[in-house]
């Protein structure tokens, strides 16, 4: 379990690092309990953010975990190359 203030990178070099696979695994451990928001994503690749805004008009924060979720199942390399996940308090 990673406390406050710190920083998990145990799963950092796993090729199955998944959207769904990091959400169930911030499920497990709750940090939005810790007062979190999610403020989005950071993609070495631009096509993903592109390609997000561009089926999910309404959502221009891109800060929708279900509709994340939804973008992952039909588009199922979206998380396979480096990204960063961003919170705040």
């Amino acid at each position: 379990m990673v406390g406050p203030g710190q920083v998990d990178r145990g799963g950092a070099d796993r090729s199955d690092s998944r959207f769904g696979e990091q959400m169930r695994h911030l499920a497990d451990e709750d940090p939005f309990q810790l007062g979190l928001e999610f403020v989005g994503f950071e993609f070495d690749r631009q096509d993903a953010p592109r390609k997000y805004r561009a089926r999910y008009p309404g959502d221009a924060a891109a800060a929708s975990f279900d509709n994340w979720a939804d973008f992952e199942a039909s588009e199922p390399d979206t998380f396979s190359a480096m990204y960063q996940f961003w919170v705040r308090r």
